[in-house]
């Protein structure tokens, strides 16, 4: 059997096979005859060659990535003919892979490579073309626009595949779902990464908010940050044009030209000219000190796709529990408040759910959960 590393592009119709028992069999065929035909022209046009035809799908190989990626752009586009009356629009189904084959005599083509990319193929939702790591790599991307998508666990696979999406005029907010041959590629976050991310975004969100007040509050009075007397060395100690930070066993001590911040556990304090002028406990969060926390959440796993910076920092995301992709906005302001008004005032209680079911009251509420990516 000759083996070649080739490019290898699958093709599937969203749910033609449901809409196959509503039409009747001689329009059916009709369509699928228009259909095939476009697929050929626009496939030879590419240099590709169809290998074989699977009902409303079809294998198509290339000898280079740019070449298939342009074909599949092109399929989207225009291989679809107008769909039997009484039928919604149908969407095309596009999975790209390159890696080696075996080509038997017959010219059939064997092996892994061609084995996931119809892995893929089942998990791409309709009017998309997602393209692997390994395709994406070796192509020539200035020709096209492609960003990363939540990593997947195919069947058969012991690695989890990177896979990117290929930006069309097409729109789509999950352009994957789950399938049995298919799934997100993460597994649950330890507590102890909530715990730590949790505990940045409050340092994070306290220091800002210290920083910020003092430049509202006093932007012409420069300050001379009070030099600190401690009793033990810190552990960690730097120092920046933009402020010094040091940490020491249990407190860590930052120092600005506009404030001074002490983080110890469960507690925040902000000073200004040696006067506290924040005091921030994170397990009494209170009035407007909760809306504020909240609102910075959501923002954060909006417009960061599921991740605050606490997040970021620890490796984790918040996603949907179902498809893995990130919280809809909606999601996000239920989940940040609920944080807040549930789970915060319960301090270490908030723990129990997790034991239970490795989700809190807040992930069970909006069907969602936190993920450390693998």
């Amino acid at each position: 059997m000759e083996r070649k590393i080739l490019t290898i592009l699958v093709t599937d119709l969203e749910g033609f096979s449901g809409i196959s028992f509503q039409t009747h069999r001689e329009i059916l065929e009709d369509f699928l005859k228009e259909h095939r035909k476009r697929v050929e022209e626009i496939v030879s046009k590419h240099r590709g060659k169809i290998v074989k035809v699977l009902g409303d799908g079809f294998l198509c190989i290339f000898n280079t990535v740019t070449e298939a990626v342009h074909s599949g752009k092109d399929l989207q586009e225009y291989s679809i003919p107008e769909p039997p009356m009484g039928i919604e629009k149908i969407r095309l189904k596009i999975a790209i892979h390159a890696g080696e084959v075996g080509i038997d005599e017959e010219g059939d083509i064997h092996g892994d490579a061609v084995n996931l990319v119809f892995r893929l193929s089942q998990s791409v939702k309709g009017g998309c073309i997602c393209i692997t790591e390994e395709g994406y790599k070796i192509s020539k991307t200035s020709e096209y626009e492609a960003i990363p998508l939540i990593p997947f666990q195919f069947k058969g696979f012991p690695q989890p595949v990177k896979i990117y999406l290929i930006l069309t005029h097409h729109k789509e907010k999950k352009p994957l779902i789950a399938t049995d041959d298919g799934k997100p590629a993460f597994k649950i976050a330890p507590w102890w990464r909530r715990l730590i991310s949790f505990y940045m975004d409050v340092l994070i969100f306290m220091s800002t908010i210290g920083i910020v007040s003092g430049i509202l509050i006093q932007p012409l009075i420069k300050i001379s940050p009070p030099t600190k007397v401690q009793e033990t060395k810190p552990v960690v100690q730097m120092g920046t044009p933009a402020g010094k930070l040091r940490a020491y066993d249990k407190k860590i001590e930052i120092e600005t030209p506009v404030a001074n911040v002490e983080a110890e556990p469960g507690k925040i304090v902000i000073e200004k000219e040696k006067k506290p002028i924040f005091e921030f406990n994170y397990f009494h969060l209170t009035g407007i000190e909760m809306i504020i926390f909240a609102i910075y959440l959501s923002i954060f796993w909006i417009l960061g796709k599921g991740r605050t910076p606490g997040d970021w920092l620890t490796q984790i995301r918040v996603v949907q529990q179902e498809s893995g992709q990130p919280p809809s906005i909606l999601q996000s302001i239920i989940r940040s408040l609920l944080l807040v008004v549930l789970i915060l005032p319960a301090g270490l209680g908030m723990l129990i759910p997790y034991l239970i079911s490795r989700r809190l009251i807040h992930d069970q509420l909006t069907k969602g959960s936190v993920k450390f990516f693998v």
